[in-house]
């Protein structure tokens, strides 16, 4: 059985100190330090050639990575970081498109999404 989430931590944990959360940061009054990163399941689509199996272990995974630091600078140099760290990755995935980097006043941070589709038909 894949482990998608473990082996995304794993991939990521070293270069924030271990501060990778699945979904969601912790909340006040236990906000997270930073810089974090935070990883979400956008979507999962079946894989063709195991259609109809009814496994979720082969579907494709659509995953969104969210890399939050308190500068720009710190930002962008972690998304070089990801970029990196996803080339090594276990599981064949790819980069999407999208890269976003808003600010966030209510936490007076930056950040930065990407989009990664990871085929784990292809594991």
């Amino acid at each position: 059985q894949v482990s998608l989430e473990s082996d995304l931590y794993t991939a990521l944990q070293g270069l924030v100190s271990g501060r990778v959360h699945r979904s969601i940061f912790p909340q006040p009054p236990a906000a997270p330090e930073w810089p974090a990163i935070r990883f979400t399941r956008v979507s999962g689509t079946p894989a063709p050639d195991v259609c109809g199996g009814g496994s979720e272990d082969t579907d494709d995974v659509l995953m969104q990575i969210d890399i939050v630091a308190l500068t720009f600078a710190q930002v962008d140099a972690l998304t070089t970081q990801v970029v990196t760290a996803m080339l090594a990755y276990p599981h064949p995935n790819v980069r999407v498109g999208r890269r976003d980097d808003p600010y966030d006043p209510d936490t007076k941070t930056e950040r930065t999404s990407l989009d990664y589709l990871i085929q784990l038909s292809s594991t």
